[in-house]
């Protein structure tokens, strides 16, 4: 097997965005591990960091990171034991939860920064600065496609552009023609 293709043919673009994303993964949560965070943990903590010192409800974290409830509750959870993030209920509606960073998570949020910066140079050190603005901007662009292919539900910090003469849906009741 080549850089460029398989035995059976080249290689889709999703095949290689999502082994490149599970390798970063995999070298990301070895360098998180100091820090006593995983990966998917640090992505839940740089939605408190963007929102801090606001407090974010569970459901707008699942939205806004496109994940499973079940999965989103794991999380968290693991984050509040881990004294990263406190849950209070919502005084204004008692079925919502919502989360705030602890000190200790606020503390967090440079040394992880650093870290990831530092993985991040590494990672792209064969990379020219107008290349790596390059595949920033195809990469920025590839999420927002992406965003638009999940529900037409936006992806934290991407706006959500709507198709142009999009149809409205139909009230309740009504029949297609």
């Amino acid at each position: 097997m080549g850089p460029r293709g398989t035995l059976s043919g080249p290689v889709r673009i999703s095949g290689l965005v999502s082994r490149t994303t599970r390798m970063m993964q995999v070298a990301l949560d070895r360098r998180l591990a100091r820090h006593g965070i995983s990966f998917s943990q640090m992505a839940v903590l740089v939605r408190f960091w963007e929102a801090s010192p606001k407090a974010v409800s569970q459901a707008q974290l699942t939205t806004d990171l496109g994940m499973e409830r079940s999965s989103m509750s794991t999380l968290l959870a693991t984050l509040e034991r881990s004294g990263l993030i406190v849950g209070q209920e919502d005084p204004d509606d008692r079925r919502r939860r919502l989360l705030t960073l602890t000190p200790m998570g606020r503390r967090l949020e440079r040394p992880v920064a650093d870290t990831v910066d530092g993985w991040e140079e590494e990672f792209l050190s064969g990379f020219s600065a107008t290349s790596r603005k390059q595949l920033r901007g195809l990469l920025e662009d590839l999420l927002l496609s992406a965003s638009r292919l999940r529900d037409n539900r936006p992806v934290a910090r991407v706006p959500a552009a709507r198709p142009a003469g999009r149809a409205t849906a139909a009230p309740a009741g009504a029949r297609r023609r």
